[in-house]
């Protein structure tokens, strides 16, 4: 009886181990013993229309079992939206690719397989990734899935199902490349502001970094795009502040920053223009763009198809001793009164930064500069809330956390909003904010890297008590990949928020249904 009693312990214990396991590895019964064979890695981000080699899914298994065949079954509503299927091999972490075979589908197939050749590498692992080609017409937050369904190795008489706890249905939504690193010669695109004019016209701007991935002082311009459908196509790349080289000097214009005055549907574009090497580390005091870095602005009263002259506020928001002022990046607001309101940044006579904001009371006809909310911040978002205060949420240089201050008197003062201790966690990276009314409730949105080192897991997170807690029930997971960090927020209306953000060398917009 006692023997009894252990086996039936022993085989307990063995049926919990085993599914503990399942949901990651697919167990393959050999005639001595359980060996672990193959496990999934699902990541999240989008698949975008404009690339095949955006993970769908991947599989890795061991290099010495040698995988004969692999299927993949698509979802009928992914049927319609893709062309073709490729499968690459990744055989370490790095991001290249190779392909080893592809097909194209009709509306009738949903299970795809491929044979595999006898892949030799030096890594103890190999890795399987399934990647699409859609359908040009397929609309940006559409969504794409596929599992694996059905492996064989080369050993084995007979091919293992996968049933769905072990292999679920991977889901991603489906994005755009808005500007791809080296499209018009240009070697990357960085810096994104997105906001949302009156219209319903989505307007994009960003660095234009035509030799290198450096910031300013180079050779950089501020580019636009603009898209009327929420994301799903943009219009061609325009170039709207421009200095031309002077000799050896270059007069970059960078960190762009927009703002849609709601009433009147004037774009406002900011941008610091460093003639020679005065940008952020170099520029100095005085008012001239020979001593110091110059704010400028451009505007369109016509959705972004023409555009002013450039103007230069330096003198009106700059003291003459300090290093340097500029903008956001990123977007500005339009209060509820009608204030015009950027996101700003400073640095004082001693070199220290300080987070601000620069305002508009007469329909930006003159710009006004605050007061220095907390030292050593920098780049910042700006929102209103619901009594008509501004809170400003700013990238902290000294790490782990943002820091969020409040204002009830446009800058003069401010107070530190976090009674509760710090929430949002950085990297030491810009950060989008944005506010809006949905189904009767005042929610802010917030998006980073949602990591303390490195840059990675960029996230939407949301508050509906006005920044004093963000709720992690509600975080939408944008892309889990290394990036270069920035992004910007738009609230495109009826429950869905668009995001514009850096990818390593490009920029990249999808959106998502809110999640409350």
């Amino acid at each position: 009886m006692k023997s009894v009693r252990l086996t039936i312990c022993f085989l307990a214990l063995f049926c919990s181990r085993f599914m503990a396991i399942a949901s990651e590895r697919i167990t393959v019964k050999t005639i001595d013993t359980l060996v672990l064979k193959s496990r999934m890695v699902f990541n999240d981000h989008p698949v975008f229309m404009e690339r095949t080699n955006d993970p769908v899914l991947e599989m890795r298994y061991r290099r010495a079992d040698f995988m004969d065949s692999i299927y993949c079954t698509i979802t009928s509503s992914s049927i319609k939206r893709t062309r073709s299927i490729f499968l690459y091999s990744r055989f370490n972490s790095c991001d290249s690719l190779v392909l080893l075979d592809n097909c194209r589908l009709n509306n009738r197939d949903s299970v795809v397989g491929f044979k595999l050749p006898t892949l030799y590498t030096e890594n103890d692992s190999v890795s399987l990734v399934v990647g699409l080609r859609l359908h040009p017409n397929v609309a940006t937050g559409d969504s794409i899935g596929a599992r694996f369904s059905r492996i064989r190795f080369a050993e084995a008489n007979h091919g293992i199902n996968l049933n769905r706890m072990v292999s679920p249905f991977h889901c991603l939504p489906i994005g755009r490349i808005v500007r791809n690193k080296g499209q018009d010669g240009v070697h990357t695109y960085r810096i994104p502001g997105l906001s949302i004019t009156r219209t319903g016209r989505l307007i994009a701007v960003y660095d234009v970094r035509y030799h290198s991935l450096w910031d300013l002082p180079g050779n950089i311009d501020i580019g636009m795009s603009y898209s009327d459908d929420h994301g799903t196509s943009w219009n061609p790349m325009s170039i709207i502040m421009h200095k031309d080289n002077q000799r050896d000097t270059s007069n970059g214009i960078g960190d762009p920053c927009v703002l849609v005055d709601k009433n009147s549907n004037t774009i406002y574009v900011a941008a610091l223009w460093s003639k020679g090497d005065h940008a952020f580390h170099h520029s100095g005091p005085g008012l001239s763009p020979d001593q110091s870095g110059q704010w400028l602005l451009r505007s369109s009263n016509d959705n972004g198809h023409t555009w002013s002259g450039l103007c230069n506020i330096t003198a009106e928001i700059k003291k003459p001793e300090w290093r340097l002022a500029f903008q956001g990046p990123g977007n500005g607001i339009t209060m509820r009164n009608g204030i015009l309101v950027f996101p700003a940044q400073y640095k004082d006579e001693a070199g220290t930064s300080f987070s601000t904001i620069v305002y508009s009371q007469d329909k930006g006809h003159s710009w006004q500069m605050g007061t220095g909310a907390l030292l050593n911040t920098t780049e910042a978002a700006v929102a209103e809330l619901s009594d008509g205060s501004l809170l400003l949420n700013m990238r902290d240089n000294r790490g782990d956390y943002r820091s969020l201050y409040k204002t009830n008197d446009l800058g003069k003062s401010w107070s530190n909003y976090e009674k509760n201790g710090k929430q949002l966690i950085d990297p030491i990276c810009m950060g989008s904010m944005i506010s809006f009314a949905y189904k009767g409730k005042h929610v802010l949105a917030f998006s980073n890297p949602h990591v303390q080192k490195g840059r990675k897991n960029l996230t939407i997170q949301f508050s509906m008590d006005e920044g004093k807690t963000w709720l992690p029930q509600y975080n939408i997971m944008v892309d889990t990949r290394p990036f270069f960090g920035y992004s910007s927020l738009a609230y495109l209306g009826e429950g869905q928020i668009g995001i514009l953000y850096e990818g390593k060398g490009e920029l990249l917009y999808t959106k998502f249904g809110l999640p409350f």
